[in-house]
């Protein structure tokens, strides 16, 4: 425009001690403007997070570039230092094998060690504790999510409801001919009746990485499950001798002592398992 132009040759031909003179005082403030942005204390919340976020990126892109140079590892961890303000924490790691480290040390991964950090650094000792909680109840919600998943990838187009812990034999394994392989802790129940973080832990990577996972049975195994699961009298063969429940032992039928072995299949408390059934039969008169 034509006051811009007007400057232009104004400034053409001053002298550089009259440019330093004109430009003096407002270089400084820009400066003092400039350096209150990086380290001074911000009072609006809005400005301040977006403020942390933007130099956090660059600090992230610099690390970053820094690895691809020298092959160092890093971990940042940024959160707020009070309530005044609100952004996530900040987590950065810069390798897969920085988050195993923790994870194998601390029982933790980085990610849940900056919440942690953001509680305690709002709230103290009580906050943490709440974002303990938290953190359970998130982790019981992507596992029973998995679980379902799993389920429901198990037997194809078939609609299930919802996952059955409580009645799982009947619910689930007579309906839809399916059993839990590799079940890791030693009771099966749903994920939100388990309160360590450690179980937690233990459930989402066996069944995340399909060592525990659902197996859908045969047209004969599901006919042997069946018929133990119904059958009236079915005991399980004992292999140290130990007796049965009729008082028999080596797994013997206490009834005429006859006895027909075959290979059954069992869902007890949602574990998959062979194991050699007998089948009681009526005495021969």
């Amino acid at each position: 425009n034509e006051m811009s132009k007007k400057i232009a040759k104004m400034w053409e031909v001053m002298s550089e001690e009259d440019k330093d003179a004109a430009t003096r005082e407002e270089l400084a403030h820009l400066r003092n403007r400039q350096a209150n942005k990086e380290v001074g204390e911000h009072r609006v919340s809005a400005t301040a997070a977006q403020a942390s976020v933007l130099t956090l990126q660059r600090i992230q892109e610099t690390l970053q570039r820094l690895t691809m140079r020298t092959g160092d590892e890093h971990l940042l961890i940024t959160t707020r230092g009070s309530n005044k303000v609100y952004h996530k924490p900040f987590v950065f790691a810069s390798s897969n094998r920085v988050v195993e480290f923790f994870s194998n040390a601390y029982k933790e991964i980085p990610a849940d060690m900056g919440y942690r950090m953001d509680a305690f650094m709002v709230s103290g000792v009580e906050g943490l504790a709440r974002m303990h909680v938290q953190i359970l109840a998130q982790m019981k919600k992507d596992i029973a999510g998995l679980i379902f998943r799993k389920l429901q990838e198990s037997v194809g187009n078939v609609k299930v409801g919802r996952m059955m812990y409580l009645g799982f034999e009947e619910q689930i394994t007579k309906r839809f001919g399916v059993v839990i392989k590799n079940w890791p802790l030693n009771k099966f129940k749903n994920p939100s009746h388990v309160s360590t973080k450690s179980e937690l832990e233990l459930l989402w990577h066996a069944w995340d990485s399909g060592v525990a996972h659902f197996y859908r049975m045969t047209t004969q195994e599901y006919s042997n499950w069946l018929a133990i699961a119904s059958g009236p009298a079915v005991i399980q063969s004992s292999d140290n001798g130990q007796e049965g429940r009729d008082g028999s032992s080596n797994g013997e039928a206490a009834t005429g002592g006859q006895t027909v072995p075959e290979e059954g299949l069992s869902s007890t408390s949602g574990a998959f398992k062979f194991h050699r059934v007998y089948l009681l039969l009526p005495p021969q008169v």
